[in-house]
């Protein structure tokens, strides 16, 4: 298992954030996407790198989301590696991700929440007031973790969940996929399927959503973008 980013008491602790948080106290709308880098998932990889790329455009032309979205891409395999850290859309460069390996579920999945954790105190140690995460997990298989490593990720999740610490969207690229995170990943939010062809709509879907609640108020409640299957609401806080 190795990291490849700032020790977690440092994350998100730069000077550059010192700078940005300065110049631009606006609310953040931070978002992780967790993305499954396995061997299985290389047939993905070239349609993953291509929304990732039309995400960050269609977000960054959006005058009001470009100074409030930040965006993380986390990646895992049989370790987990930042690919990006938090950014404002202005500044986020879509990495390029390159599939290798197992599926350590268990591993990105706590190494997602440490990240949002440390980002939301670095806020609240500038006054930086922020809506509540979002963490998108995309995996196309079993997890390899082994059985008490998923169980303690799970808990962990369920605690950050039910605490409102974030909102949580698990998606598999298959039916088989679908049952393995409801079964592995019990949270309350059932695993979305997204079909192979369907990732340009899905980096659609979620550039308008974060748009969309980039301009909400506490309290709120959104109306998601009505692309099948993603719509619905969600309560903002």
């Amino acid at each position: 298992m190795t990291y490849r980013y700032r020790p977690a008491g440092a994350l998100g602790t730069s000077a550059e954030d010192e700078i940005e948080f300065a110049q631009n106290p606006e609310q953040r709308c931070p978002v992780i996407l967790l993305c499954d880098v396995s061997a299985s998932m290389e047939q993905f990889m070239g349609e993953v790198n291509a929304g990732l790329r039309s995400f960050q455009q269609r977000v960054s032309s959006d005058a009001v989301s470009s100074e409030r979205v930040e965006a993380a891409v986390l990646s895992f395999s049989d370790s987990v590696q930042i690919e990006h850290d938090f950014a404002l859309m202005r500044n986020f460069i879509p990495p390029t991700l390159v599939s290798q390996n197992l599926t350590d579920t268990a591993l990105g999945v706590s190494t997602a929440i440490d990240m949002l954790r440390a980002r939301k105190d670095n806020y609240r140690q500038h006054g930086i007031p922020y809506y509540r995460p979002w963490l998108f997990l995309v995996s196309d298989g079993m997890p390899t973790s082994s059985p008490q490593e998923m169980q303690n990720a799970q808990s962990k999740l369920v605690g950050a969940v039910q605490n409102r610490e974030l909102a949580w969207f698990p998606i598999g690229l298959d039916r088989e996929s679908v049952l393995a995170l409801d079964s592995s990943l019990v949270t309350g939010a059932p695993a979305k399927m997204l079909r192979h062809d369907r990732w340009g709509e899905f980096f659609v879907w979620l550039s308008n959503s974060v748009s969309v609640l980039s301009r909400s108020s506490s309290g709120d409640t959104i109306r998601m973008p009505s692309t099948d299957p993603w719509s619905g609401d969600i309560e903002v806080d």
